[in-house]
């Protein structure tokens, strides 16, 4: 809502010249019982009797529980020093009215006479989906994990090697795949994880290169990448060491085609699927212009990459591709949208909450942020509207959460992995007929939407 106000009275003391009126105005909706609660108040234009305050946007939840003839009183103050505020006026309105009748509200003040006029300039109606709605619609998540074996690692021999196998105790990859690969699997729908090394020449006894290969299964059988869970992935993990020879440098490159392949075939496919690429790496990239400009080209694809620097290496560049003020190409062209998240392991390795907190923080708006890109709503989702909105112009807006950028996601997925296990089939996997038929029980319309108020600038 854009709102502004028009010959407010001035009701800064008579006798202070430096005074002025600042005003500002306040929303409340009327409770149960009678009594009014506070849901919204601008920031004051200072020293203006015409006051025009800045874009308001609220959840027709708050602002009036969803209730188009709920009466909504909008109070007019001017602020003054010390916190302090002097009353201009009141007025009274429904959203049925400033729909479909008026947007002017006339003040009204008990000691002053025509205090002033309010005039709404401008209004909309917006649908909001977030995260959730989009698991509930159907998406499925599905992870593919890759791993840095390049010689900076240290030989796997080796007892400081970031790889080494311990009798007692797990290396830091084996902590990070079972704690981050642990949390994002409580999303992946099928469990099973396509699990890819790169920087190391492959010996297996079906997969040898006589050179560094910058993106090789860690099964050693490229026919079939994936394994089954976190305990598949960590025994792959540690029976692949004994057959590779560790080299460098290390490329990013390979593995975000791979991903984007991925990507595509899913989207050709008709698959409402997003894929998280999880890369497990011990610092510095030498195709970072290279990767830059893939990561652009996987901004318009259901592709999120989450790095995790393992050891104490300069991850300068990964803070770079985590792009959160912006990330440009050598050419100057802009990635379209934030889909990189940079995790400094060792922060956060005796904190196991606090590490998959930072995992996933940025994970449920980069989703959205890509369904927004893409103009896509969740499936299943009723059209229908209120019939307060049947006469006006409505559009759909997506937004990833309610609370600012920077509120975490809970690491608990319990309540997300019932749907988000129930997918389309990917590389072979095929659900139960008792999976099948559960996922069909979460095609029914939701009920969940969030309707919003906000004004286009």
């Amino acid at each position: 809502m854009r709102w502004r106000g028009a010959a407010l009275k001035d009701v800064s003391p008579w006798w202070n010249f430096l005074a002025k009126t600042n005003p500002f105005i306040r929303f409340s909706r009327q409770r149960s019982d009678g009594s009014w609660l506070r849901v919204f108040q601008t920031e004051p234009v200072q020293a203006n009797l015409n006051p025009v305050w800045d874009n308001i946007e609220i959840r027709l939840e708050k602002l009036c529980m969803n209730r188009f003839n709920s009466e909504i009183k909008v109070e007019c103050f001017s602020h003054s020093g010390d916190n302090g505020e002097e009353f201009i006026g009141e007025g009274s309105f429904t959203l049925e009215q400033i729909l479909n009748t008026t947007r002017v509200v006339s003040l009204t003040n008990p000691d002053v006479e025509n205090p002033g006029t309010l005039f709404l300039d401008e209004v909309n109606i917006e649908e909001r989906f977030d995260f959730i709605d989009f698991i509930r619609g159907g998406m499925q998540i599905a992870v593919v994990l890759a791993i840095d074996f390049t010689v900076s690692n240290g030989i796997q021999n080796s007892v400081d090697s970031l790889h080494a196998i311990h009798r007692t105790s797990l290396n830091d990859y084996q902590i990070a795949i079972t704690k981050v690969l642990g949390t994002l699997l409580n999303y992946d729908y099928d469990q099973r994880v396509p699990v890819y090394g790169f920087g190391a020449r492959p010996c297996f006894p079906n997969l040898k290169d006589t050179e560094t290969s910058h993106l090789f299964p860690l099964t050693g059988n490229p026919e079939r990448p994936e394994v089954l869970g976190v305990d598949g992935v960590l025994k792959t993990y540690s029976n692949a060491l004994q057959y590779l020879e560790f080299s460098g440098p290390t490329y990013f490159s390979p593995i975000l085609r791979e991903a984007i392949k991925q990507a595509n075939d899913s989207l050709s496919k008709g698959h409402d699927e997003y894929l998280i690429l999880l890369i497990l790496t011990d610092g510095e990239i030498y195709d970072l212009p290279e990767t830059i400009g893939l990561m652009q080209e996987a901004a318009n694809l259901p592709i999120s990459i989450i790095i995790v620097g393992i050891g104490n290496a300069d991850f300068g560049q990964m803070n770079i591709l985590d792009g959160d003020q912006g990330l440009f190409t050598q050419k100057g062209g802009k990635v379209e949208r934030d889909l990189c998240q940079f995790v400094p392991f060792n922060e956060y390795r005796d904190d196991a909450d606090k590490l998959s907190e930072e995992v996933i923080a940025e994970l449920p708006r980069q989703i959205v942020d890509y369904k927004k890109l893409r103009h896509m709503v969740p499936k299943h989702i009723s059209e229908e509207k209120p019939t307060s909105l049947n006469r006006i112009p409505t559009r759909i807006y997506l937004e990833g959460l309610d609370s600012p950028k920077g509120k975490k996601m809970p690491a608990s997925a319990s309540k997300l992995t019932g749907d988000a296990q129930m997918g389309s089939p990917r590389n072979g996997f095929h659900p139960t007929q008792g999976q099948q038929a559960r996922r069909d029980s979460t095609t029914a319309p939701l009920h969940m939407r969030r309707q919003s108020l906000k004004t286009t600038k």
